[in-house]
């Protein structure tokens, strides 16, 4: 799941955003409702709500106009993300992978917040070139990518999965070098490995992990 300091964060910024746009087109909006009023009411009258205004009309100008601006930040922003996570979908399904959620919302918003995400790309034609953007899947529990082509060129975009608890690399090209990136994965429980270039040479890497449980390698 996107962290929730994370999501958190972007709300703050969106609203930041929604202050300074309605602290700039307040001043503006209250200046034309006070241009309208003027041209139908008496001096005294005018007079009297240019007094009050600043008070109401103003605040309750520049509350509207923020809201609808955080609303709008806020949709767009999560629009965003749902385009991201289909996307994913689409290059998966393109390499006749699979992709599971756990639970399976209807929503690819839902999926993407709440859902356990298992990816399986074992056997597939999968290498350095078209290895979906699997960070992308901030929920991403399970990976499997053996009997691919893929080498150490993957393990960037593999070690930004925080949030991994199983790992299966067997029968692939990644070797000793990967394991450095994979100790940014402090939840991973699992790492089966036999097959591929890692050896006995990491072992001490591997006593890092403060999670690890399984590790099954050459």
């Amino acid at each position: 799941m996107e962290s929730w300091f994370t999501f958190l964060a972007r709300i703050v910024v969106i609203a930041f955003v929604a202050v300074v746009v309605s602290a700039v087109i307040t001043p503006t909006a209250t200046r034309l409702a006070s241009s309208l009023s003027q041209s139908t009411d008496e001096p005294a009258t005018v007079v009297a709500r240019q007094a009050e205004r600043p008070n109401v009309s103003s605040a309750f100008v520049s509350a509207i106009i923020g809201v609808a601006v955080f609303g709008i930040c806020l949709a767009g922003s999560q629009l965003w993300q749902i385009q991201k996570l289909k996307r994913v979908e689409r290059a998966i399904e393109a390499l006749n992978g699979n992709i599971s959620f756990s639970p399976d919302f209807s929503s690819a918003f839902l999926r993407h917040l709440y859902s356990k995400t298992t990816l399986d790309l074992s056997g597939t034609n999968l290498t350095d070139a078209n290895f979906p953007d699997v960070f992308d899947l901030p929920r991403l529990r399970t990976l499997r990518i053996s009997s691919t082509a893929v080498s150490d060129e993957v393990s960037p975009a593999i070690a930004k999965c925080r949030q991994l608890q199983s790992l299966d690399i067997s029968d692939t090209n990644l070797s000793d070098h990967s394991v450095t990136w994979f100790s940014n994965l402090a939840c991973l429980e699992t790492l089966i490995a036999t097959g591929s270039k890692i050896t006995e040479d990491s072992v001490e890497l591997f006593s890092q992990f403060p999670n690890l449980k399984k590790l099954e390698i050459n």
